[in-house]
């Protein structure tokens, strides 16, 4: 592969910066002609929002220029002086009106081009992706089942069995017998006294909840 095709390491990460992907981090992978596809759109969605504003700056000055250079603000209303008045202040407001309605059409028109254009499918390409990585995300919470807390035993004397459980979940799911050997390999921690495990858990990112299984009895969870 030569150097001019081969893709650049670059990414597009969800804050809208354009920066090189770092391990482990969440990002699109992009070409360097992508890349420069990404940046001469933004740069000129920027000079277009910037010529509006001055097509519109423009015209609001030149009427105005138009209007002190005529006027004689001492004698305004005077007969003679104020159709001159109003015939430059009605022009003002026309000029004003045409340039910015002007920038306006240019600026629909330069964004209505652009929809069909690489850059909008590039955008087009980019949101799908992170919409399908999304997806994943939420479906991978709806499926997860998260041991919060658990405990063994009876009365005072409580054993942890949160990462027992933990190492015990397989897609999603758990069950596993609640016996010694089962939960600590054969140890019991209350003898001859009949225990249970407590367990309080989450899952598909809902509202934790608890349960307690007795000794000889299989703990499954989600409960069904």
């Amino acid at each position: 592969m030569s150097e001019s095709d081969r893709p650049a390491p670059q990414g597009y990460q969800a804050s809208s910066l354009v920066v090189s992907p770092r391990p482990n981090e969440f990002g699109f992978a992009m070409r360097e002609d992508e890349f420069q596809i990404l940046c001469d759109a933004e740069l000129g969605n920027a000079r277009s929002s910037r010529d509006l504003c001055i097509g519109s700056l423009v015209g609001a000055v030149v009427g105005l220029i138009g209007v002190l250079a005529t006027t004689d603000w001492g004698t305004i209303w005077q007969p003679e002086k104020r159709g001159t008045f109003l015939f430059w202040l009605a022009l003002l407001f026309l000029i004003v009106a045409s340039s910015t309605t002007g920038a306006i059409i240019f600026h629909l028109r330069l964004r209505k081009t652009r929809t069909d254009s690489a850059y909008a499918r590039l955008i087009n390409k980019i949101s799908a992706w992170f919409t399908s990585q999304q997806g994943a995300a939420n479906q991978q919470a709806s499926n997860e089942l998260v041991i919060i807390s658990a405990k063994y035993g009876a009365y005072a004397n409580w054993v942890d069995i949160s990462s027992v459980l933990s190492a015990k979940i397989q897609d999603g799911k758990l069950r596993i017998d609640v016996t010694n050997a089962s939960l600590l390999g054969g140890d019991d921690p209350v003898p001859n006294v009949p225990k249970s495990a407590d367990v309080k858990y989450s899952y598909g990112g809902r509202r934790p909840q608890s349960i307690i299984v007795p000794e000889g009895k299989v703990l499954s969870l989600p409960e069904p």
